[in-house]
């Protein structure tokens, strides 16, 4: 009797809200840019983090940033992009239009975000249309 006992308290356990938290999704996002790596107090960077804050992604809770700046290097952006798409993020954030085709040329399955960068991403071929993916 002792043993069923064991066996359905750790069944119990499994089944808590607590264990399902602790198995929530973790979401990694890749962030690309050609220039410097924005510090923690600049307006639009503290923008981007309210944003992403205000729709559940709490990084170290179920977000980790994974940034890849170049440091005004540009040829360093497809080694950058390659980079994210190796640890295999669930979308990339570019920041302009040269990262953003540093994305492009390194993978073909991950989403990528414009953040910022192109008055027109279909004139230019960054995307086919406006339409939400798949339609």
């Amino acid at each position: 009797m002792r043993r069923r006992a064991v066996v359905a308290g750790f069944g119990a356990m499994a089944c808590s809200p607590l264990a399902f938290a602790q198995r929530r999704r973790v979401y990694r996002l890749g962030l690309l840019g050609a220039s410097q790596a924005p510090t923690s107090d600049h307006p639009l960077w503290a923008a981007f983090k309210r944003g992403l804050d205000e729709l559940g992604y709490v990084e170290g809770a179920n977000l980790i940033l994974e940034p890849r700046f170049a440091a005004d290097d540009i040829d360093r952006l497809p080694s950058l992009a390659g980079e994210l798409a190796a640890v295999n993020v669930d979308a990339i954030v570019v920041f302009g239009p040269t990262p953003m085709q540093a994305a492009q040329r390194a993978t073909r399955h991950i989403p990528i975000i414009m953040a910022a960068g192109s008055s027109d991403p279909v004139a230019e071929g960054y995307i086919a249309s406006f339409a939400p993916a798949g339609r």
